[in-house]
């Protein structure tokens, strides 16, 4: 197997068990968590990532449609479309349930995406 094969979701240096995870994934799997993010973040605004996992599983309890995923997946998906410049961060800072600090992602706006990767 190869890192391309999975679109850029494992690395050659990693595990097995992620290689296994990235085997079970599904374009229409990543997509609909995706969307989900967008959703999110779009009509609950700015989110850290443990605010987002929780607000995942409750639209997840509304909608029983929606695939439960693991926060793991999430932070993915996430990490996927900052690289996209889909989502960014604030700038902002919250604790976080450990007392840590976290950063705080939005939406980039529709029409700024590609100004960021430019």
């Amino acid at each position: 197997m190869t890192a391309s094969t999975y679109d850029g979701r494992v690395r050659d240096r990693d595990p097995d068990t992620s290689w296994a995870a990235a085997d079970q994934q599904s374009d229409g799997k990543t997509s609909q968590v995706v969307a989900t993010i967008r959703v999110l973040l779009g009509s609950r605004g700015p989110l850290t990532h443990e605010e987002l996992v929780d607000a995942y599983a409750e639209y997840g309890a509304e909608k029983p449609w929606v695939k439960t995923v693991t926060a793991q997946s999430i932070r993915t998906r996430t990490a996927e479309m900052h690289r996209r410049a889909e989502v960014r961060d604030t700038g902002q800072r919250r604790p976080t349930k450990a007392g840590g600090s976290a950063a705080v992602w939005e939406l980039v706006p529709i029409g700024e995406e590609h100004e960021a990767t430019a």
